[in-house]
Protein backbone atom coordinates (compact mmCIF):
# COMPACT_ATOMS: atom_id res chain seq x y z
CA UNK A 1 0.00 0.00 0.00
CA UNK A 2 1.39 3.45 -1.05
CA UNK A 3 0.15 6.47 1.24
CA UNK A 4 0.78 9.76 -0.95
CA UNK A 5 0.05 12.05 1.75
CA UNK A 6 0.98 15.05 3.89
CA UNK A 7 1.89 16.91 7.64
CA UNK A 8 -0.36 20.02 5.85
CA UNK A 9 -3.13 18.34 4.35
CA UNK A 10 -5.99 17.77 6.86
CA UNK A 11 -8.14 14.88 5.30
CA UNK A 12 -4.22 12.98 5.19
CA UNK A 13 -4.23 13.48 9.05
CA UNK A 14 -7.17 12.64 9.80
CA UNK A 15 -6.83 9.37 8.07
CA UNK A 16 -3.60 8.36 10.41
CA UNK A 17 -5.77 6.13 12.37
CA UNK A 18 -7.14 4.19 10.04
CA UNK A 19 -3.54 3.48 8.30
CA UNK A 20 -2.22 2.88 12.39
CA UNK A 21 -5.82 0.19 12.39
CA UNK A 22 -4.80 -1.10 8.89
CA UNK A 23 -1.49 -2.15 10.01
CA UNK A 24 -2.34 -3.54 13.46
CA UNK A 25 -5.10 -5.42 11.65
CA UNK A 26 -2.61 -7.08 9.20
CA UNK A 27 0.34 -7.10 11.52
CA UNK A 28 2.24 -10.33 10.76
CA UNK A 29 0.65 -10.40 6.93
CA UNK A 30 2.66 -9.45 3.90
CA UNK A 31 1.10 -5.64 3.67
CA UNK A 32 3.69 -3.33 3.75
CA UNK A 33 3.05 0.01 3.69
CA UNK A 34 4.98 3.31 2.33
CA UNK A 35 4.01 6.70 3.12
CA UNK A 36 4.96 9.16 0.26
CA UNK A 37 4.89 12.60 1.61
CA UNK A 38 4.64 15.52 -0.36
CA UNK A 39 5.94 17.67 2.80
CA UNK A 40 8.67 20.45 1.57
CA UNK A 41 9.94 20.84 5.49
CA UNK A 42 11.87 17.88 6.03
CA UNK A 43 12.30 18.23 9.87
CA UNK A 44 8.66 18.92 10.80
CA UNK A 45 7.53 15.29 8.69
CA UNK A 46 10.28 13.66 10.49
CA UNK A 47 9.38 15.12 13.65
CA UNK A 48 4.95 14.67 13.14
CA UNK A 49 5.93 11.17 11.71
CA UNK A 50 7.46 10.69 15.18
CA UNK A 51 5.09 12.48 17.68
CA UNK A 52 2.27 10.39 15.51
CA UNK A 53 4.09 7.41 16.30
CA UNK A 54 3.14 6.20 12.57
CA UNK A 55 6.05 3.12 12.11
CA UNK A 56 5.43 2.01 9.09
CA UNK A 57 8.01 2.92 6.30
CA UNK A 58 8.13 6.30 4.95
CA UNK A 59 9.92 8.49 2.17
CA UNK A 60 9.94 12.46 1.12
CA UNK A 61 11.71 13.76 -0.86
CA UNK A 62 11.56 17.65 -0.08
CA UNK A 63 10.05 18.89 -3.44
CA UNK A 64 6.34 19.20 -2.50
CA UNK A 65 3.65 18.33 -5.98
CA UNK A 66 7.23 17.90 -7.60
CA UNK A 67 7.92 14.56 -5.34
CA UNK A 68 9.43 12.45 -7.78
CA UNK A 69 6.79 9.61 -7.22
CA UNK A 70 3.99 11.64 -7.11
CA UNK A 71 5.17 12.78 -10.50
CA UNK A 72 5.92 9.64 -11.83
CA UNK A 73 2.33 7.97 -10.78
CA UNK A 74 0.28 11.33 -11.57
CA UNK A 75 -0.73 12.32 -8.25
CA UNK A 76 -2.88 15.16 -8.59
CA UNK A 77 -4.49 15.31 -5.03
CA UNK A 78 -3.87 13.57 -1.29
CA UNK A 79 -4.43 11.50 0.48
CA UNK A 80 -4.25 9.53 -2.34
CA UNK A 81 -3.36 5.59 -1.18
CA UNK A 82 -2.70 3.05 -3.84
CA UNK A 83 -2.95 -0.89 -3.61
CA UNK A 84 0.03 -2.81 -5.03
CA UNK A 85 0.31 -6.36 -5.37
CA UNK A 86 2.77 -9.28 -4.53
CA UNK A 87 4.00 -9.01 -8.08
CA UNK A 88 3.76 -5.33 -8.83
CA UNK A 89 0.48 -4.65 -10.10
CA UNK A 90 -1.40 -1.92 -9.27
CA UNK A 91 -4.84 -3.46 -8.05
CA UNK A 92 -6.14 -0.19 -7.32
CA UNK A 93 -5.00 3.63 -7.22
CA UNK A 94 -6.35 6.79 -5.85
CA UNK A 95 -8.41 5.39 -3.12
CA UNK A 96 -9.61 7.47 0.35
CA UNK A 97 -11.05 6.68 3.30
CA UNK A 98 -13.73 3.42 3.05
CA UNK A 99 -12.62 2.17 0.00
CA UNK A 100 -8.97 1.63 1.53
CA UNK A 101 -10.02 -0.63 3.92
CA UNK A 102 -12.18 -2.73 1.27
CA UNK A 103 -9.13 -2.67 -1.46
CA UNK A 104 -6.61 -3.67 1.07
CA UNK A 105 -9.32 -6.71 2.49
CA UNK A 106 -9.54 -7.68 -1.19
CA UNK A 107 -5.71 -7.66 -1.69
CA UNK A 108 -4.94 -9.71 1.22
CA UNK A 109 -7.07 -12.63 -0.28
CA UNK A 110 -5.00 -12.85 -3.05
Amino acid sequence: MIDFWATWCGPCVRAIPDVKELKKKYAGTDLVILGVSLDKDLGRWKSFIANEKMDWLHVADGNFWDNAAAKKYGIESIPSVWIIGAQGQILAKNLRGSQVAGAVALAMQK
